[in-house]
């Protein structure tokens, strides 16, 4: 059994109906590269949660989320064309967990915590996949984007 992610802002797991799920956690490159080689953006960290669903399993509702004991100053909806997205500050660091949305049979709904996907129509996904970064700000102006394309799960 996965015992989570560890991140600065305290424990991510994943639950349906309260109970921890099974799914692999995938360090990625912190770091990726667009047109002319210049960076995308740079984060301190950056994973790939996904969750294996057996059709049989569906209905489910998958929720990735923080402890509740978590506290942030502030978060925010980031999402932006197939992808949901939410964001967490905490001091000058900024956390995001996005995953894959406008998918038939996939509802989105944002947390407090987290982000929850309710899976309804079994030809609609095999698995779902959350995209985690972190990044300690030194120029909220400059960097606030950077968590945003690094914790999008379609990009690798």
């Amino acid at each position: 059994m996965n015992t989570g992610l560890t991140t600065p802002f305290g424990k991510i797991n994943l639950y349906t109906n309260g109970i921890t799920l099974n799914y692999s956690i995938e360090k990625l490159e912190n770091e990726v590269l667009g047109l002319k080689n210049k960076p995308i953006f740079i984060v301190d960290d950056r994973y790939r949660i996904t969750v294996y669903i057996d059709g049989s399993q569906i209905p489910i509702s998958i929720e990735c989320k923080f402890d509740d004991s978590t506290i942030f100053s502030e978060s925010t909806v980031e999402s932006g064309e197939r992808l949901a997205l939410k964001s967490w500050y905490k001091d000058n660091l900024k956390i995001s967990i996005g995953t894959e949305d406008e998918v038939k049979g996939l509802y989105v709904k944002y947390l407090n915590t987290g982000l929850q996907v309710d899976v309804l129509d079994k030809e609609s996904s095999t698995n779902i996949v959350f995209g985690i970064a972190w990044l300690k700000l030194k120029d909220l102006k400059k960097e606030d984007s950077y968590t945003w394309f690094a914790a999008d799960p379609s990009i690798a």
